[in-house]
């Protein structure tokens, strides 16, 4: 990676500053049904968990910087004075884990893919704040996918089971916060970013 990209993700903002803005936060236009569940875990008594009981692999996702929204956090910030019970985490977190970022997310993601990472792989989709030692520090497979263009990354030894795609005709933040779903170029590169990203965790299978 080359360049050193600074351009962030301000709420329902659009490309093109003639469209209207976009709803926030970003809803499927056909609707959208929860998929998950809550539950305690450790001293955390309302925790929002989805997928299988008996998966051994979890994804921790970090937003993009105007992701926390009152929806998300339900009027409740995580206590910055509160580590909660780490033995019941660990057995939470029991098995591998990667991590996904966006945008200001997207750096705190590469970020944690240096030497002694605790992630097996990572992704970022459309990153913010990238420098070129970003790339260079990378200890294990990462998926690349940006709205900009940038240097694949090509010398690492792991280099077989990372993954790169530029999309170049949508905005930065097409996938998450300034993600506009009426439009039909960033639906269908919204939906491929995501499968294009599952497939990869899949096929890396760490």
């Amino acid at each position: 990676m080359s360049k050193n990209t600074g351009e962030c993700c301000p709420p329902q903002s659009t490309s093109n500053p003639s469209k209207p803005n976009v709803p926030h936060p970003v809803s499927d236009p056909t609707g959208y049904e929860y998929k998950g569940r809550f539950e305690s875990v450790g001293d955390y008594k309302k925790v929002y968990v989805t997928g299988s009981d008996d998966a051994k692999h979890a994804l921790v996702v970090i937003y993009d910087i105007f992701g926390f929204w009152d929806t998300t956090i339900r009027g409740k910030p995580f206590p910055k004075d509160q580590d909660g019970n780490k033995e019941e985490l660990k057995k939470f977190f029991a098995g591998t884990v990667s991590i996904l970022g966006y945008c200001w997310g997207g750096k705190l993601a590469l970020l944690s893919l240096t030497s002694g990472t605790p992630f097996c792989c990572g992704a970022v989709i459309h990153p913010a704040m990238i420098a070129p030692e970003d790339g260079e520090n990378l200890t294990v497979p990462f998926g690349f996918y940006p709205s900009m263009i940038e240097e694949a990354i090509k010398s690492k030894p792991f280099a077989s089971k990372s993954d790169y795609h530029l999309y170049d005709t949508v905005h930065h933040g097409w996938a998450a916060a300034r993600a506009d779903l009426k439009d039909p170029e960033n639906l269908k590169q919204y939906e491929d970013v995501y499968q294009r990203t599952a497939d990869y965790f899949a096929r890396v299978k760490c």
